[in-house]
């Protein structure tokens, strides 16, 4: 698959996702979290298949509404940590 036709695809599922889960819950004031947003994007499509960030940024604020996180946590493990949870 092209780089851009798999940023456009992962762009419009994020938009759907914001719309029909995101939006309503925030709406009713709930807490929402989301195992991967924008900063996935960033990492996959941008330094993984060479997009342009400036390019990311638009492409999620529009798919998103410009809906972004108030904080991003990134859990760093070792491998074998890692590993040793998924096995059981």
């Amino acid at each position: 698959m092209a780089p851009e036709c798999e940023l456009l695809l992962y762009g419009a599922a994020r938009g759907q996702h914001v719309r029909e889960k995101i939006d309503p819950a925030l709406k009713k004031g709930s807490i929402v979290l989301c195992d991967r947003f924008e900063l996935a994007t960033f990492a996959y499509q941008g330094f993984g298949r060479s997009i342009p960030l400036e390019l990311l940024k638009r492409v999620n604020a529009v798919a998103t509404g410009g809906c972004t996180p108030d904080c991003t946590f990134i859990f760093d493990i070792p491998i074998a940590t890692a590993f040793k949870r998924l096995s059981r």
